[in-house]
């Protein structure tokens, strides 16, 4: 491994940690209702896990197109470095709305939301 292989490796671990806590701390803020017996979460509507996704397939059609282009790019720290820590932040933001479902589930009083409705 190079020098600059261990600064990707380093700015993607900084970036999903920093995705991490700001969405931990975004979700830990909401008024949250869990239902520890049937397993169930309700959560705030919300555009953040839309505006994500939406977010996930721009950078990746951006740098698949870029690449499709200017082939060469492959090659350059700079180009690698961004491509990871886009990565590295929007993945780090799904593990922190994760951990902050988590903590709201064992954290939380327990709510009726209802009966789980079954097929037959």
């Amino acid at each position: 491994l190079t020098a600059g292989d261990y600064i990707i490796i380093g700015s993607w671990a900084t970036t999903i940690l920093l995705g991490s806590a700001v969405s931990f701390y975004q979700l830990i803020r909401l008024d949250v209702k869990v239902d520890k017996k049937q397993f169930l979460i309700q959560l705030p509507g919300s555009w953040s896990t839309l505006i994500v996704m939406l977010l996930i397939f721009s950078s990746k059609y951006y740098f698949s197109y870029d690449l499709a282009i200017n082939p060469h790019h492959a090659e350059l720290t700079e180009y690698k470095l961004s491509m990871i820590a886009v990565s590295g932040l929007l993945t780090g933001f799904l593990q922190g709305r994760l951990v902050g479902y988590l903590y709201h589930f064992k954290n939380s009083a327990n709510s009726n939301l209802g009966v789980r409705k079954t097929l037959i």
